[in-house]
């Protein structure tokens, strides 16, 4: 945010919030600490660090993957604290810790990640450190990602040599543009390669940056058309004209239809928010997240419902008979965290119900996000 102005509602929103959220950090109770540690941390403040450290060590599963969830958020080094705490915890916690790991763009994120990418990792751990340093895009990942898929190819080419190479092909495709002269430096001279499934690869990897590209894949499918599967799966990344083009040949050559969006009346909905079923209740909320983030207009007959939603429940979180109750509140609160009904979340918690100051702390810290987001996006464009 340096260098642009907030607006002063904004502005007050986070002084609300981050009063409302340090209050309860302070709270006996670990539940409370811990949705307030982490609606902090959505917001980049990592004041509730040390609270999110501690659900790695003794909270739940749930809290522990949460946890791991909002580290993304934090600035590199307290999210690198929290990560690394659980990749040194349970096997369970491993592969989404490194999932996040490549959401972290820094220098020091991706040392992590080249330290565990050098280790013999069991193949779903070497899929998505891969996957993590392919997102990361540090020049010493593309490096170390490019001159490993060169590597395999001189390997006696079996199914694990395949599979490492599909899942190379995938890491390399996330990369940016600046990096396409470096990788056809490397890899352009594997397009000679006797394995049309290792051309098939670099060719994918090569075409965001070259058109001739979809054209050697095209070539490639006609002379070996059981590689129609793979070539569906790599040409949804490419995100080019052509690919696309390429792409629904492809799909509807082995089958695969485009999926008509199920589209459902304002009269549909509120039927559901109306109804005595809480999985349509909750099916509802999530459908008007959907439509909130394509911007399409909200009855506030809706927005009503929503909010009566908000208000069921119970206090406890493990009573099984609450659970689905409990499950229609969260997606509620969610729901109107997008549709910005700040002055309801901010009355949840003065409220002081704790159930409800747990989720209205989160539900603000979402819209906080969006809206710092939604800022930043709209002051660049202009």
């Amino acid at each position: 945010m340096a260098g642009l102005s907030v607006s002063p509602l904004l502005q007050q929103q986070r002084t609300n919030f981050n009063l409302y959220a340090c209050t309860a950090l302070e709270s006996n109770n670990f539940y409370l600490r811990f949705d307030a540690a982490r609606a902090l941390a959505m917001v980049g403040n990592p004041v509730g660090l040390d609270v999110l450290k501690e659900a790695l060590t003794v909270g739940d599963n749930r809290q522990q993957l949460q946890a791991i969830k909002v580290s993304s958020f934090l600035p590199e080094i307290a999210a690198l604290q929290v990560l690394s705490l659980a990749l040194n915890g349970s096997p369970e916690l491993r592969i989404p810790a490194i999932q996040k790991l490549g959401e972290i763009k820094g220098d020091s994120a991706q040392s992590l990640l080249l330290k565990l990418y050098s280790q013999n990792l069991p193949s779903s751990e070497f899929r998505e450190v891969s996957f993590a340093l392919g997102a990361n895009g540090g020049r010493s990942a593309v490096e170390a990602l490019s001159k490993s898929f060169v590597a395999l190819t001189g390997s006696k080419i079996d199914k694990s040599v395949l599979s490492k190479i599909a899942v190379l092909s995938f890491s390399l495709l996330q990369l940016k543009e600046e990096h396409y002269l470096y990788l056809k430096e490397v890899l352009s001279p594997l397009l000679n390669n006797q394995s049309p499934f290792i051309v098939l690869g670099v060719a994918s990897v090569l075409a965001k940056g070259n058109n001739e590209m979809i054209e050697i894949i095209e070539a490639l499918l006609t002379s070996d058309p059981y590689l129609e599967f793979d070539a569906s799966e790599l040409l949804k990344h490419i995100k080019t004209k052509a690919a696309e083009t390429l792409l629904g040949i492809v799909n509807k050559s082995i089958g695969i239809e485009p999926v008509e969006e199920k589209l459902f009346t304002d009269e549909q909905i509120i039927k559901m928010l109306t109804g005595n079923s809480t999985e349509d209740k909750i099916r509802a909320a999530n459908i008007l997240v959907e439509l909130i983030r394509k911007g399409k207009p909200i009855d506030s007959r809706m927005i009503k419902e929503l909010k009566q939603m908000a208000e069921t429940g119970s206090e406890s979180w493990s009573e099984p008979a609450c659970h689905s109750a409990n499950a229609a509140r969260r997606a509620a609160f969610r729901a109107l965290s997008e549709l910005g009904e700040w002055d309801f979340l901010e009355g949840k918690i003065t409220a002081l119900n704790k159930a409800h100051t747990q989720l209205a702390l989160f539900a603000m810290a979402r819209l906080l996000h969006n809206e710092e987001a939604e800022f930043i996006s709209s002051d660049i464009l202009q």
